[in-house]
């Protein structure tokens, strides 16, 4: 668990678009280690550049995968739909995901991607709301772009598994807690039986 910055599972080699980083054009190569959680902020990472440089707080839209990515603009709402919940979070690479194909939903357009890792907030009001609870999951889209993107906005492509047919219909938002022990008369899931 972490606190503000976290490692990446691994680090992830990529580019930098250096207009974030001082006065110079174009994408420097870098390596991807590490991220950062501030409430009501987009995540930031931390990359390594070529030069010896560690540069942090990096936002989502200035990673790409090439030295010239195919979408050549990118915002920061391509690249992240919500903002951070707080700065308690883990970071984690699902064994199941890892690698697979995944179909993302970007500002209502469903593009190819690759997951890489996933993280998710903890101790804080909303990831302790079953309904504003969000793994947020990052995403090398086959556009040379980073995005990342709650759970309910990809779709995973396991070949041994998974019949990928477009977002179903019939799924809904999680807003249920689960408990053996509560005597809370809010709490929707407590059974009737006693003993």
């Amino acid at each position: 668990m972490a606190t503000l910055i976290a490692d990446t599972p691994r680090h992830i080699y990529c580019y930098v678009d250096r207009s974030f980083l001082g006065d110079a054009t174009g994408f420097e190569p870098c390596s991807l280690f590490g991220i950062t959680s501030m409430p009501n902020r987009a995540w930031g990472h931390s990359v390594l550049l070529e030069c010896g440089a560690v540069y942090s707080h990096v936002p989502p839209h200035a990673l790409a995968f090439s030295e010239k990515p195919r979408a050549a603009e990118w915002s920061l709402q391509q690249a992240q739909v919500w903002d951070c919940f707080g700065v308690e979070f883990a970071v984690h690479e699902y064994a199941q995901l890892a690698g697979r194909d995944v179909d993302a939903y970007v500002l209502g357009e469903w593009l190819p991607g690759e997951y890489l890792f996933t993280a998710q907030h903890f101790a804080d009001g909303y990831s302790r709301e079953p309904s504003q609870a969000k793994q947020y999951h990052w995403i090398r889209l086959a556009n040379d772009r980073l995005t990342i993107l709650p759970g309910n906005r990809m779709l995973v492509h396991d070949p041994a598994f998974t019949r990928v047919a477009g977002k179903p219909s019939w799924l809904r938002v999680q807003r249920d807690v689960y408990t053996c022990e509560s005597r809370n008369p809010w709490d929707r899931t407590i059974g009737e039986e006693t003993g």
